[in-house]
């Protein structure tokens, strides 16, 4: 009984501070759980944001290229553009004309000698001392040459350098000497002429894109690949007399293809002019362009003088 005294009495007094230390150890627990998930919530937020961080730099990353790539491509080709178009520029530049580099003589032309006799061309009644040198073509249709006329009752050579738009037939650029009355012979005239221009003809040269060509001029009619252009003058006798006895006429230049089909290429009315003689053409060899030569037989001071006309034809439109 004494034993089991003690140990009750024991018991009792331990109890209190039992009780005291699970309470302590019950608090300690509890107070602790909160901090631990707070800690465990804290954690995961970084490592959370960590993730959308990293993905978002892998997009960045995945994106990036392609932006880099697309500048990279627009600066690129920017460059490639304007170098080819320098180079184009650069090119055309060395390919223009300059009449100083020319050999006249081998380019003088004398159409009418393509003007069979059978044509109704009489040599012995007709004065040409008209020449012809054709420089050079442009890529859009327009023709550089040389017109020179030495004229019976003048006395001295015209001298004329023409551009011309063989679309429309008009003279762009002219120059000659006609406020010379030089009474030289022919050549000389033509030559010195040029020599003294040769500046302001190259500066025309450049404003209209005259490029160094093949100028070889042939017989009608124009064939190629099969086709074929010819040219027909349709002359009509007005009835109306200049002088008594000089004939106005009116005429009109026809262009006929392989097909039969025909375009106008000139028309002119009231013309003091005794006859109308196709001579050759000289292809543009940047287009399907042709510069035809047409020669008119006019009244001069003791006979007839030949003029001649040049007009641009397009191989491929306008029939």
């Amino acid at each position: 009984m004494k034993t089991n005294n003690r140990c009750i009495q024991r018991f009792h007094f331990c109890a209190p501070f039992m009780i005291i230390l699970a309470l302590f150890f019950i608090t300690s627990v509890s107070s602790c759980s909160p901090k631990n998930d707070k800690a465990q919530t804290q954690e995961q937020e970084p490592l959370q944001d960590s993730v959308q961080t990293s993905q978002s730099v892998q997009v960045q990353e995945q994106e990036s290229p392609s932006v880099v790539q697309d500048n990279t491509s627009n600066v690129s080709q920017e460059p490639t553009e304007a170098m080819g178009e320098k180079e184009a520029e650069s090119e055309n530049a060395l390919n223009i004309l300059d009449i100083t580099t020319l050999d006249l003589n081998a380019l003088r032309l004398k159409p009418s000698c393509y003007i069979s006799e059978e044509k109704g061309l009489n040599s012995s009644i007709i004065y040409d001392h008209s020449d012809i040198y054709f420089l050079g073509f442009s890529s859009d249709g327009k023709l550089a040459y040389i017109y020179e006329q030495f004229l019976e009752g003048k006395g001295c050579t015209d001298v004329y350098v023409f551009i011309q738009d063989l679309v429309t037939d008009k003279i762009l650029w002219q120059l000659d000497n006609l406020d010379n009355e030089g009474f030289d012979d022919l050549e000389s005239t033509t030559v010195s002429f040029i020599k003294k221009n040769a500046k302001t003809i190259n500066e025309a040269f450049v404003k209209y894109n005259i490029q160094q060509s093949d100028c070889s001029y042939k017989m009608l009619p124009y064939t190629n690949n099969g086709e074929s252009i010819n040219i027909e003058v349709q002359i009509t006798d007005t009835g109306k007399l200049f002088h008594e006895y000089l004939k106005i006429i009116d005429y009109s230049c026809i262009a006929v293809n392989n097909k039969k089909q025909k375009k106008t290429l000139s028309s002119k009315k009231d013309e003091v002019i005794e006859d109308v003689f196709v001579c050759g053409y000289v292809k543009n060899p940047y287009e399907d362009r042709l510069a035809i030569v047409i020669a008119e037989q006019r009244y001069g001071f003791e006979g007839c003088d030949i003029h001649y006309h040049v007009l641009g034809c397009a191989i491929n439109s306008g029939f």
